[in-house]
């Protein structure tokens, strides 16, 4: 759009903003959340939002809804954030419905309830809305707010994956690679764990990587799982990071690089990974990209330990400490 365009466009839009035309006030919004025209400013976003949604426009309080789910533009208040959900979604807006069943689901900004954010989930589901058809078939995998069906689960995943909603592609490929609600398919679940990956989830790189390095539905190619779990390491899954130190640990699929293993460990410890503690006390332990340390070794199969874990808790009886 050429700048003189885009500049008249912007000036109707706020005239017609300025004079309280509510659809003008959310597209300003909405100009200013994305620096269409306009120097992004998530306050003036907050804003103009408001304005529509206070006339009652339901784009503009699902909007703003999602603005004080995040904090952006004003200050973070879950209570407000569902509170705008609320008004949205009892205009039918699609979107609305999805993200109020989001707050009943996790007992954010309101009180927990699986079966009003069932019910919220269904209402989206039922409008075609990609989201809420994959949260609707996860309130059936695992049985919250109704009783478990994984038939049911899978009829809703894939009419989210129908519409390349890559969580909903991942969740169909799970299902399918250990035949909840469908036949056990490898080849199916590998084809919609790359689905999804093409379309960014975060989880299928890796899960689709184990496929490649098991063989599994996949003709078996360790290096093609390496570039996978590469990716999902980028997209901050600490599996990921830690099946790539792996590999780098034992020179499975690339070449062995201690310093590389470490350095994932690291990642994924940082993360939160208990297994990671565990694994950088054992590469201390036995001096596998650094010298060789059974003190520090102790310490980070203490903190590993400290967390449950089973083989840390093993190693340190092991060492009589």
């Amino acid at each position: 759009m050429k700048a003189n365009q885009q500049d008249n466009e912007v000036a109707e839009c706020r005239k017609a903003a300025e004079q309280g035309d509510a659809e003008a006030q959310y597209n300003l919004g909405v100009m200013y959340q994305f620096g269409e025209g306009v120097p992004q400013d998530d306050a003036q976003a907050a804003k103009w939002c408001r304005k529509a949604a206070e006339q009652g426009n339901a784009d503009a309080q699902n909007n703003l809804g999602l603005m004080y789910d995040r904090g952006c533009g004003v200050r973070r208040n879950v209570a407000t954030a569902a509170k705008w959900y609320r008004k949205a979604a009892e205009q039918g807006h699609d979107w609305g419905q999805n993200n109020l069943g989001l707050m009943y689901k996790d007992g954010s900004g309101v009180a927990q309830d699986d079966t009003k954010a069932l019910e919220w989930f269904r209402k989206s589901a039922e409008q075609g809305n990609a989201a809420g058809q994959n949260n609707l078939g996860v309130m059936y995998q695992r049985g919250r707010g109704v009783r478990k069906k994984y038939a049911k689960a899978v009829e809703w995943y894939r009419l989210a994956a129908a519409q390349g909603d890559a969580t909903g592609e991942y969740n169909l490929g799970t299902m399918y690679k250990h035949g909840f609600g469908v036949k056990r398919d490898y080849t199916e679940a590998a084809k919609w764990y790359r689905k999804a990956a093409r379309h960014g989830d975060t989880w299928a790189p890796r899960d689709l990587g184990v496929m490649y390095a098991q063989g599994k539905g996949v003709e078996k190619d360790i290096a093609k799982a390496a570039r996978l779990y590469r990716k999902g390491t980028r997209l901050g899954d600490d599996l990921a990071a830690m099946n790539l130190a792996d590999l780098y640990e034992y020179g499975r699929g690339v070449q062995k690089d201690y310093a590389k293993a470490m350095k994932l460990y690291r990642l994924a410890a940082e993360r939160g990974s208990k297994d990671a503690l565990f694994c950088l006390g054992r590469m201390y332990e036995y001096g596998r990209g650094v010298e060789k340390d059974v003190a520090k070794a102790v310490e980070w199969y203490r903190k590993a330990a400290e967390q449950g874990q089973k083989d840390a808790i093993k190693r340190l009886q092991k060492l009589g400490v």
